[in-house]
């Protein structure tokens, strides 16, 4: 590290600095006109370089696949650091530390949020994707995120109505969520409302065994997702193994970032909500753990498992400060602590089958 105002050039080493120098200046002698101005770092730097670069080099490839938390990251010889820029630090850290095992050789500082693009998962008009934003303006006005598309099962050769899953807490009987092309629009006429809640198994009065989900019903069957954002296809439905215990599932919703979010499945526990108005009876759902970022706004959004990609379920809720969500199943589950779960496509259903996934 030159430091021109001094005249002098620091080289650090993680051990024996003194004799190392010492010895750097003997071997230079006569081949500098002032190694006298050669000397050590005034701490000890704690890394190698090389292992420093790595750090980067692992943190810049997760970031590449993984995030839109962080926005950049750098290797500073003068802190003999990595740099790391976060829009949200703690997620940032959580993330970084699962990446290198070790914070002690990062240091974080606060990016400024960019502006978020008015595209991807905000749309006014065509095909929804599962995992888009929408909102209701119906009080407490809040926004969710769009779920798989379903289908009413009927005789072959007979057009199907199609729906649009959310989680049953996102709005009440009778909604109409809505979207628009820049979610920050003001002006009515930027929105464009997606459909009516025609069926929810989430009842007013809570009762043991309900299931946080609802369905849309859309002007059209042409609306109806038949993939995940930002361009994942729907895979078929999952069978049990692949949400048991450390399978590891993913879910896409606009709190979560551009990038599909993961955590670790904990299996199934039973829970219930007891927030904003929201007030259930006990539930069953599958617990995810280790999820560094996402939070309100989530909920509804398409969970899938990452090996198989088949589709599990939607997410119900979570605590952003423990890093956890639970996910409504889309099949039934075993009960539990005398609770039952029939599974979203069947409590949804008005028939003798459940119903099923809309895949194209």
């Amino acid at each position: 590290m030159d430091e021109r105002a001094g005249g002098l050039l620091r080289v650090g080493f993680t051990e024996h600095q003194t004799e190392l120098v010492a010895q750097m200046k003997h071997e230079l002698e006569g081949q500098l006109a002032a190694p006298d101005r050669i000397t050590g770092f005034l701490s000890p730097p704690t890394f190698t370089v090389e292992s420093v670069e790595n750090a980067a080099t692992a943190i810049q490839t997760y970031v590449n696949t993984h995030t839109a938390n962080i926005v950049g990251s750098v290797f500073v010889p003068a802190t003999n650091r990595v740099r790391v820029s976060a829009i949200n630090v703690p997620a940032a850290e959580a993330e970084v530390g699962s990446v290198i095992g070790s914070l002690a050789r990062a240091e974080f500082v606060q990016a400024p949020e960019a502006p978020r693009p008015w595209a991807g998962r905000y749309r006014s008009s065509g095909p929804i994707k599962a995992g888009d934003y929408m909102e209701t303006i119906a009080a407490p006005a809040h926004n969710c995120t769009a779920g798989y598309g379903v289908a009413e099962r009927g005789p072959p050769g007979q057009a199907q109505k199609k729906y649009l899953l959310s989680a049953g807490h996102c709005f009440a009987f009778g909604n109409e969520p809505r979207r628009a092309d820049n979610p920050s629009s003001t002006d009515p006429k930027d929105w464009k409302v997606i459909g009516k809640v025609v069926r929810t198994a989430l009842p007013e009065t809570p009762v043991a065994g309900e299931t946080d989900a609802l369905v849309i019903s859309l002007p059209s069957n042409s609306l109806a997702p038949t993939e995940i954002f930002k361009s994942r296809p729907v895979g078929p439905l999952a069978v049990p193994s692949e949400w048991q215990l450390l399978e590891k599932l993913c879910y896409s919703g606009p709190e979560a970032g551009s990038a599909p979010v993961c955590g670790i499945s904990a299996g199934v526990e039973p829970y219930s909500w007891n927030f904003d108005g929201v007030h259930t009876g006990r539930m069953l759902g599958i617990r995810l753990v280790g999820v560094v970022r996402g939070g309100p706004g989530d909920s509804g959004a398409p969970v899938w498992n990452d090996a198989t990609g088949k589709s599990v379920g939607i997410v119900s809720g979570g605590s952003v400060a423990a890093h956890e969500v639970i996910v409504t199943p889309l099949s039934p589950l075993a009960s539990r602590s005398g609770v039952s779960q029939p599974g979203a496509l069947k409590a949804l259903s008005e028939g003798d089958e459940p119903l099923a996934l809309n895949r194209g």
